[in-house]
């Protein structure tokens, strides 16, 4: 095409063959038409008009003649294209595929949809679950009392502490009976015995406070008031010896020692019953603080379901971008091939179509050539006849050489291909 160009220019040899055709109608048919030569001869009879029709068709086919091959390149091209991809169902396959492509990516994330349905319905079970259990918690938490006991607490620890340094002083005297001159062996020894006295004391106001019958709760109380008033004996016995052999420690009766120890143990028993809270206060405020307890860690675990179920969704969206990312390179694929097919058909179709309407745009201006410098030249006779004859001015109609080359390929011959409907 680009090589005719050059070679060719058609406006110009249409101009060019227009001048000369005219100059030569105008002065033939002034000849004629004095010589009185045509009288009786019809237009389409006489010579030159046979004449001029022959050179515009010998002008015609001389610039049509590549037109003529590349209209047959684009044709066949576009035929072999065609038959290609209808015989092997090329397109329709292309289109079956990306069908395929999107049942397959549907039926994909329905799958996703439907693991993560399932997982948030467990998720969303379990919060009920935990919803309900925390509603029975708070229900158990509004039937469970708590008494500050705070202040008892601190006046207990406060007088057993004041005891335990009385009955520490008391018999670290006593106890340097056996550890002589060591006075730290002496406090130490002296600590274990009032550890003693202590856990005897506490041991008796426990028994009594148990749910076990009376009778058991006498025992249980005499063991440890014998045992207290034993070890008692034992160090009013120490201290005694002590102060026999040392003159110089203040004196105290047998008596007094006995009651200092024994005095020591009442008083924690007292303690325990009568100033540190009961047991069974401890008891119920422990119960509260576990159901307080078990409502936090309800709370935290709900708090916690919330954020999985959060993280489902956001990682459900991203697997289905994901998915669909994944089909939609496949499927980008098979789009870029059938562009490409549509393309190199839609180009065999437009050169074809281009090179036709300069053919056809040929035509015209030859076959309007040809028609004007018949009428200069009929014209011309009319004009100098001097008989008062008329010559009629004929239909011209020059041969066409890209008459089997036409229609143009339309575009709905392309799109009914590439329109496949599997629907």
């Amino acid at each position: 095409m680009q090589i005719f160009r050059k070679m060719i220019d058609p406006s110009k040899e249409v101009n060019q063959l227009s001048e000369e055709l005219k100059q030569k109608a105008l002065l033939a048919g002034k000849k004629v038409g004095k010589n009185d030569l045509s009288k009786n001869d019809s237009a389409t009879s006489i010579p030159f008009v046979n004449e001029i029709l022959h050179e515009c068709e010998e002008k015609l086919n001389r610039i049509c003649s590549p037109l003529l091959k590349d209209l047959e390149t684009e044709q066949t091209g576009f035929n072999q294209l065609i038959e290609e991809y209808k015989n092997n169902d090329v397109i329709v396959n292309i289109h079956q595929t990306k069908k395929e492509l999107k049942t397959e990516e549907k039926e994909e994330k329905e799958k996703i949809k439907k693991t993560f349905l399932e997982k948030r319905a467990e998720k969303k079970a379990k919060k009920q679950a935990l919803k309900q259990k925390q509603k029975d918690h708070q229900i158990e938490l509004d039937g469970s009392p708590f008494y500050n006991v705070r202040i008892k607490k601190i006046l207990a620890f406060l007088f057993i502490t004041i005891l335990l340094c009385g009955e520490l002083f008391g018999n670290a005297q006593a106890a340097s009976y056996f550890t002589r001159e060591s006075q730290f062996a002496s406090f130490v020894f002296a600590f274990c015995i009032g550890l003693v006295f202590y856990f005897l004391g506490w041991g008796a106001a426990k028994s009594w406070d148990s749910n076990k019958p009376m009778k058991d709760k006498l025992i249980g109380i005499g063991v440890y008031v014998g045992i207290t008033i034993g070890l008692a004996y034992v160090m009013a016995i120490l201290r005694s010896k002590v102060v026999e052999e040392n003159s110089d420690l203040p004196a105290m009766s047998f008596v007094n020692m006995m009651i200092i120890n024994i005095g020591f143990f009442v008083a924690i028993v007292l303690v325990k019953r009568f100033v540190r809270p009961s047991e069974k206060v401890l008891k119920t405020n422990r119960e509260h603080k576990r159901i307080k307890g078990n409502i936090a860690n309800n709370e935290k675990a709900i708090n916690d379901v919330d954020k999985e179920l959060d993280n489902l969704d956001k990682k459900e969206e991203k697997e289905l971008d994901k998915l669909s990312k994944r089909y939609q390179i496949r499927i980008e694929e098979l789009d870029v091939k059938l562009d490409k097919k549509y393309r190199d058909l839609k180009k065999h179709q437009v050169e074809y179509n281009k090179t036709l309407s300069r053919g056809i745009q040929l035509h015209k201006q030859l076959n309007a050539l040809a028609s004007e410098c018949v009428a200069i030249y009929i014209d011309q006779i009319n004009t100098f006849r001097k008989d008062g004859g008329h010559i009629a001015m004929p239909t011209i109609k020059i041969m066409n050489p890209l008459e089997q080359y036409t229609p143009p390929i339309h575009n709905h011959n392309i799109q009914s291909l590439f329109n496949t409907n599997l629907n």
